[in-house]
């Protein structure tokens, strides 16, 4: 066992564990006066990311920061307009064939894939362009195939189509709606690339 302390008036507890490695995962128990001790998980490990090199020279959050940084809101105002105008986009395309319906399949694909593929900007503070890096969280790999394979069959189920409202894509649509959903994330990719060439890696 190893007790935790608490660290002053900050609201945060902390202690040594002899042997414990950067990126190993833990759980913690939190004892009361009644009752078994709830034994916890980090949080953060949930989402089984590796740990970024660099990760540990990264200067501490400032106690005073608020969780919707300035940063964080430029950052969702800058891929979310991007996510939506390649939709927008590309329904606006779509919608010169003079049906509705395949305007907004497109549009719906459009939407779904580029706010999966911009998972590798969620993932980590550095670029995810090596194999290394954009294979390190196996789960995250796994979702990838899983929701297009999901999106699909919203398109080209029959019973789905009625439900959803979507009909088949041609071979000439998904050519424009592949790289049209990949430009966010090529984007913010090279975003990563340029902040991490700058500053170091892990320090984006």
């Amino acid at each position: 066992r190893h007790p935790l302390d608490s660290r002053g008036v900050s609201g945060v507890w902390g202690g040594f564990v002899p042997g414990l490695k950067k990126g190993d995962l833990y759980k913690f128990e939190i004892g009361g006066d009644s009752g078994p001790p709830w034994l916890k998980g980090d949080p953060l490990a949930l989402a089984m990311e590796p740990g970024e090199e660099g990760i540990m020279r990264r200067p501490p959050r400032s106690p005073h920061a608020g969780i919707l940084t300035l940063r964080f809101v430029r950052s969702l105002l800058v891929f979310g307009s991007l996510i939506t105008a390649v939709s927008l986009g590309t329904f606006i395309w779509a919608l010169q064939s003079g049906d509705p319906t395949r305007a907004t399949t497109v549009a719906f694909m459009t939407l779904a894939l580029a706010q999966l593929f911009h998972l590798g900007y969620a993932r980590s503070h550095d670029p995810v362009l090596t194999p290394r890096r954009a294979l390190a969280n196996r789960w995250a790999v796994a979702a990838v195939p899983l929701v297009i394979a999901l999106q699909l069959v919203a398109v080209y189920l029959p019973w789905l189509q009625g439900l959803l409202g979507t009909v088949p894509l041609t071979a000439g649509e998904w050519s424009v709606v592949v790289p049209a959903a990949l430009l966010p994330a090529l984007v913010g990719q090279a975003i990563r690339w340029n902040r991490a060439r700058s500053n170091g890696p892990g320090r984006t």
